[in-house]
């Protein structure tokens, strides 16, 4: 089935750790997709997160998440004891408690960088990616000394990044530097071995990347001359979006501008390795907020919300010629949800980049066509960004009439449904996972959530929110799940290899 696959972020894997990681839990549910002949595997960013847990607002967008590590494999390794082992097991059910992984993971890591560095010299490793791990170190090292302060309340000599500051604080906190260092290496090498079993299985690993990178982080911290910043380093122009389908008032995320022109003289340099840097995990990239690549939305950082913004051209083709020439096109996926220029859509064809269609936002206006759109396309129920199909389902119930209408309309005309059946909370998934599954689209990606037809307990993320939000994750009886059964039936008879 080279045309299909799911979205499930790899925090949302089951574990006894309290949040999925890059052990058993993945390699299990690799094999789940093999036995359903699914051919792709979607999952998030997998930087290191920070404010909100957001793995779209990293601390360092090139280093990678330690807490995705596996403390199972850390035995396997002989990092830990079985008593370490047990010591971080966290409850099984229920969502991602991340201020108790926090606190039990870092115990563990404790033991496990220690028992790393009696074996294993990581300077060699810290020199050969000395771009991308020493000011990450430092930067979680200044953290550490600070209290987590934002960066530019530092004292003088701290705001800026440089190679003898780093010295200093590999001589004067020289564990919690190495401890940095250690995880990453350790991380690198977990998802290399997943990404190869994964390649064993002939499933392609779709990764993401978020546009812009976090105001508190090492990225902006080591390269303020790339971004909207007073000489004291606080923010003069943030990103979001204007009033869309999610939020009224728009979405403020609060990112710190890009300054392209001064990007443009070095040729992107900066940008292009962060592209790369993250590629290297991934067999293909989505391009978060594609729309942004071309035209962005600026906001003054005074502002309280994203509606007193304006439009400014971004960088567009000229980025993507260097992107491309380096990468190649085939790589890249864009997401060009949200309000598309006729400069966005010319931009994305002429890279040959396939774009997104999300099924749920198709039946408020209308009855879609699906079996005219596009063939170059990637077909989802919903994303991360979205409700559940089933609590989508259930808010047009109660504020959507005509929408509800377009949808029987729809199931009917395609006769998904007969006649006398009725739409439901419970058949609503299957239904629209099978329209997903109908259309010409070359590749189909389902939220696992949706599989599973869970409500809007199971969501992901409520967009324009900073708290709260990435905490779902599945349990080890799902795979059991009665609707588990239904959708392997459905996928069976859509065999579109």
């Amino acid at each position: 089935m080279e045309n299909k696959g799911v979205l499930l972020p790899i925090s949302a894997l089951y574990t006894p750790y309290g949040i999925g990681d890059l052990g058993p839990a993945a390699y299990r549910f690799a094999d789940f997709l093999a036995t359903h002949d699914q051919a792709y595997w979607q999952i998030l960013p997998v930087s290191y997160c920070g404010y909100g847990n957001s793995p779209y607002n990293p601390l360092s967008s090139l280093l990678g998440n330690p807490y995705l590590i596996s403390p199972e494999l850390l035995l396997q390794k002989g990092l830990i004891s079985t008593h370490d082992l047990a010591k971080a097991a966290l409850p099984s059910y229920g969502n991602i408690d991340y201020a108790q992984v926090y606190q039990s993971k870092d115990a563990m890591f404790d033991i496990a960088v220690l028992n790393y560095l009696k074996h294993h010299d990581i300077l060699p490793y810290i020199d050969q990616h000395s771009e991308d791990v020493k000011p990450v170190m430092a930067f979680l090292t200044l953290q550490h000394i600070y209290g987590n302060s934002a960066w530019y309340t530092w004292e003088e000599k701290h705001h800026h990044y440089n190679e003898e500051l780093y010295q200093k604080l590999l001589s004067s906190h020289r564990f919690t530097m190495l401890r940095t260092a250690v995880l990453q290496e350790i991380f690198e090498s977990q998802i290399t071995d997943l990404r190869a079993y994964l390649k064993e299985l002939s499933i392609t690993l779709i990764g993401d990347i978020p546009l812009y990178v976090a105001s508190e982080s090492a990225d902006v911290w080591a390269n303020q001359e790339y971004f909207s910043l007073t000489e004291q380093g606080e923010r003069i122009m943030v990103a979001g979006v204007p009033p869309d389908a999610f939020s009224d008032e728009g979405q403020l995320w609060g990112n710190p501008i890009y300054l392209w022109d001064k990007m443009r003289e070095h040729n992107y340099e900066w940008f292009v390795h962060r592209i790369g840097k993250t590629m290297q995990d991934f067999d293909l990239l989505r391009l978060d907020h594609f729309i942004g690549y071309v035209n962005y939305w600026q906001i003054p950082a005074t502002e309280l919300t994203a509606i007193d913004g304006a439009w400014i051209d971004g960088p567009g083709a000229e980025l993507f010629d260097v992107l491309c020439a380096k990468y190649g096109k085939d790589v890249f996926i864009a997401e060009d949800l949200g309000i598309l220029s006729d400069k966005v859509c010319q931009v994305r064809d002429s890279f040959g980049f396939p774009g997104m269609i999300i099924l749920q936002f198709c039946y408020d206006d209308q009855i879609p066509e699906t079996e005219y759109f596009p063939h170059n396309k990637l077909i989802y129920t919903g994303t991360h960004d979205n409700q559940t199909t089933r609590g989508w389902y259930c808010e047009l119930l109660e504020n959507k009439p005509d929408a509800i209408r377009n949808l029987m309309d729809y199931f009917r005309k395609h006769k998904l449904i007969q006649q006398a059946e009725e739409l439901t909370e419970h058949n609503i998934s299957l239904l629209l996972i099978e329209s997903a599954y109908a259309s010409p689209c070359k590749i189909a990606i389902i939220p696992f959530q949706d599989i599973l037809a869970l409500d809007d307990d199971a969501r992901c993320n409520i967009p324009g929110t900073a708290l709260g939000n990435w905490e779902w994750r599945m349990q080890d009886t799902d795979y059991a799940a009665p609707a588990i059964q239904q959708w392997s039936s459905l996928n069976k008879r859509y065999n579109r290899g």
